[in-house]
């Protein structure tokens, strides 16, 4: 009895394995077919495109030539001439705004940086003024209206400010020179 069990058992393996066998020459042969078609194809394609570029090689050519050659000759005075008088007008305008623009409009900007970071500077002394005199007990009218003109950004304080700054540093610059003078004698 154990012989035939371990027959059944011998005879199944042997199914099994011839199965398998059959499946994976399958599988091959598939993948075989699959390959030879695709290098089928692809060698029809490319000797569709060596076709095409022998045929049409000529055609190329003339194109490529036509290319190179230019066909239209541009003037740049004259009655043909693209240019005319309101395009130079505008050009000559144009380089005459920007020239004031880049000349004027300039300084005016570094200026305004300047004055925006010596306004910070000077909100944060003002602070310092105020709650002083805050901390004192007295509350001086001017400087209490004079503090508020500079929170509401009153554009006239600050001009006045730039105006008596600008006049103390000339002052500053002629008392130098004369002291310079001075030491030369």
């Amino acid at each position: 009895m154990e012989n035939n069990d371990i027959d059944a058992v011998y005879n199944l393996m042997q199914k099994l394995v011839d199965s398998n066998t059959d499946i994976l020459n399958k599988l091959q042969s598939n993948v075989k077919d699959n390959q030879d078609e695709f290098i089928e194809k692809l060698a029809e394609k490319l000797d569709a495109i060596i076709h095409y570029l022998s045929t049409d090689h000529e055609k190329l050519i003339s194109t490529i030539d036509r290319i190179k050659t230019p066909t239209k000759q541009y003037m740049l005075f004259g009655k043909d001439s693209p240019l005319n008088t309101r395009f130079l007008f505008i050009l000559v305008s144009l380089v005459f705004i920007f020239w004031y623009g880049f000349k004027y409009v300039s300084p005016e900007i570094v200026n305004s940086k300047r004055a925006a970071i010596e306004l910070q500077s000077h909100r944060i002394m003002m602070d310092y003024l105020f709650l002083k005199e805050y901390e004192k007990g007295r509350k001086s009218n001017r400087f209490l209206e004079l503090y508020q003109r500079i929170e509401q950004n009153d554009q006239n304080v600050f001009k006045d400010y730039m105006l008596l700054k600008t006049k103390h540093e000339k002052e500053m610059k002629i008392q130098e020179l004369n002291n310079q003078i001075k030491s030369l004698k």
